[in-house]
């Protein structure tokens, strides 16, 4: 639910080569069920990966997803689904 700008700013210091989806709105947060907001200034979002397939539906979901280590869970998880 970050900014597009925020998004840039991350992106720029990791270089992380494909786009980032800003949701600032929380419409696809919503949309996905992760929307997590309380009153007008707190709206966030839970720390969710959706992988989507070929088809453009939802092949694989992360839920309680932490930084650390989560790239390889999810290179394995495509690798198993035949992604990769």
């Amino acid at each position: 639910m970050d900014s597009v700008g925020s998004h840039a700013k991350w992106d720029a210091e990791e270089k992380f080569g494909y786009p980032l989806l800003a949701d600032p709105d929380g419409i696809l947060a919503q949309a996905f069920g992760v929307h997590r907001g309380v009153g007008p200034f707190l709206q966030r979002a839970s720390r969710v990966t959706f992988v989507i397939g070929p088809g453009g539906m939802v092949a694989k979901i992360f839920e309680g997803v932490t930084p650390r280590g989560h790239a390889d869970e999810v290179w394995q998880g495509l690798e198993a689904l035949g992604f990769v």
